[in-house]
């Protein structure tokens, strides 16, 4: 599948629209993905790289005991913009008990993102009572997309207390389709692929008349 230099710059750009916060100072981004993951590369280290910030990176282990979430937690220090997929719910237990800890988590965080799978909406809910407990009013929020979207389509901003509802990227669109007793989201715009190397087939099949694709079924 092609990325282009195009897919990466517009994707930054649409963050910026949303989250303005990118711009107000450099910012440090926790991050536990893998920098060859489209959301890990092309995502979190395009959007250090686009607005000079420091990526603060974080060992993905296969399973963490009580005292490695702690340390993770406390090493977070005073970090701008946490990002990782929806591993980080056994951490929750530590920071609703501790106050101390909760409070240096939030100190200076402007925005935690989850993607890659749907969170309980309890889990919100647990967040937004840490976040007041913790005087700091950073917003838990969710974005979507693919490899093919680069991988941003759809995103939340962060005026938003809940991370479910997405609006389009800036000149990106966005359509609906009846599937399987379910809906079928496609993407068109400057972030989407042009297609996949050296497999005309496959790009073929891949866009509608509308030239949009990028599908997922929800």
């Amino acid at each position: 599948m092609i990325n282009t230099q195009r897919m990466l710059t517009v994707n930054q750009e649409q963050y910026a629209v949303v989250w303005p916060f990118l711009e107000d100072r450099p910012q440090v981004l926790v991050d536990w993905l893998p920098w060859n993951h489209t959301f890990g590369g092309n995502n979190n280290f395009g959007m250090m790289l686009r607005n000079g910030g420091t990526s603060n990176r974080r060992r993905q282990a296969r399973s963490r005991s009580h005292r490695s979430h702690r340390r993770e937690l406390e090493g977070r220090l005073a970090d701008d913009l946490l990002q990782r997929a929806p591993r980080l719910r056994p951490a929750h237990a530590l920071l609703e008990k501790d106050a101390a800890l909760r409070r240096s988590f939030f100190r200076d965080l402007d925005c935690m993102v989850y993607a890659g799978a749907s969170l309980p909406q309890t889990c919100g809910a647990h967040a937004a009572a840490r976040r007041r407990r913790a005087r700091r009013a950073a917003p838990l929020i969710s974005a979507w997309g693919s490899t093919e979207t680069a991988p941003m389509a759809t995103v939340c901003t962060t005026r938003r207390s809940r991370g479910h509802h997405r609006a389009a990227g800036a000149g990106c669109e966005l359509k609906l389709l009846p599937a399987a007793g379910k809906l079928e989201a496609r993407v068109k715009g400057p972030n989407v692929t042009p297609g996949y190397w050296g497999r005309d087939d496959l790009t073929k099949a891949a866009f509608d008349e509308e030239a949009t694709t990028a599908s997922a079924t929800h």
